[in-house]
């Protein structure tokens, strides 16, 4: 504003001058367009200024857009990470139990097993002698019954010798107790 005060001056001076030389005229002229030009580029710099100012602002905008977009994204990985990490948690808990528990399990597998060994010899001599006893009882019986038919019958109270051998592999009546057995040739 200060120039154009001066170039005003120089102009109003050329004017009122009328006996001035033609150079000063001249020399204010030139300045007044010199002065024009440089408005004229201020102005264009101005624009340019504006423009590039709005540019900056259009480009930090979608730098921030691009930003939150990015951070966003961002939490939405963190999320799946956190729900991935929470499901390894799970998985690596329920390993644990699994190695807690499998080696309790053999454990208990083994010691029936071995139970099981140990029982199964005890069980069978078991139903070896219960079924030893059973054979003998039916013997008892047999010489019971036996012996109750001799007392009834005076052609077997005569002999006081057991129905049945037990220890030949033929059985003899009491008739023939006193015969010897038959032998058997070679």
């Amino acid at each position: 504003m200060k120039r154009n005060m001066i170039v005003i001056a120089i102009v109003m001076m050329a004017v009122g001058c009328q006996t001035e030389s033609e150079r000063v005229a001249e020399l204010a002229t030139r300045h007044a367009s010199e002065q024009a030009q440089l408005s004229r580029e201020t102005v264009e710099l101005q624009t340019e200024l504006i423009e590039g100012t709005r540019q900056l602002v259009d480009a930090d905008a979608q730098s921030r857009r691009d930003f939150l977009e990015l951070e966003g994204k961002l939490d939405e990985q963190r999320v799946e990470i956190g729900h991935r990490h929470d499901e390894l948690e799970r998985e690596r808990r329920d390993i644990a139990k699994q190695r807690y528990r499998d080696p309790i399990i053999a454990n208990a597998v083994a010691a029936i097993g071995t139970l099981l060994a140990c029982l199964l010899p005890l069980l069978l001599a078991g139903y070896l002698l219960r079924a030893q006893l059973h054979e003998q009882d039916d013997y008892t019986i047999t010489e019971i019954l036996l012996d109750e038919i001799a007392i009834e019958s005076p052609a077997f109270e005569q002999t006081k010798v057991p129905a049945l051998d037990h220890e030949s592999d033929t059985p003899r009546l009491a008739d023939n107790a006193h015969e010897p057995p038959p032998e058997t040739s070679d």
